[in-house]
């Protein structure tokens, strides 16, 4: 099969690694969409660390690193690893 100048096998050529990068990314985003649009899907983890895939909290942990290791990339592509301030933290005034 020749496509684009370029001869192939008629295996399947595996995406740019700037597209999958790209593909993942939007995945994410539109996880924080989501969780954005549904507040109170958040509520019960106040303080932790979630993982969020396919409109559903997978994983929550107060340990962003805990959480991460349960909920690995490799078995939630496009995941979105985000924290969930307490009430306290979402209302306060951070100085940087």
């Amino acid at each position: 099969m020749i496509a684009e100048g370029l001869i192939t096998t008629g295996k399947t050529v595996p995406a740019p690694k700037e597209d999958r990068i790209l593909a993942v990314l939007r995945a994410a985003e539109r996880e924080a969409e989501w969780l954005a649009r549904h507040p109170r899907v958040p509520e019960p983890y106040r303080g932790q660390w979630v993982v969020v895939h396919n409109h559903r909290v997978v994983a929550g942990s107060p340990d962003g690193s805990e959480v991460a290791k349960r909920a690995t990339a490799r078995d939630y592509p496009g995941a979105l690893l985000e924290y969930i301030p307490t009430l306290e933290e979402r209302e306060a005034v951070f100085v940087i």
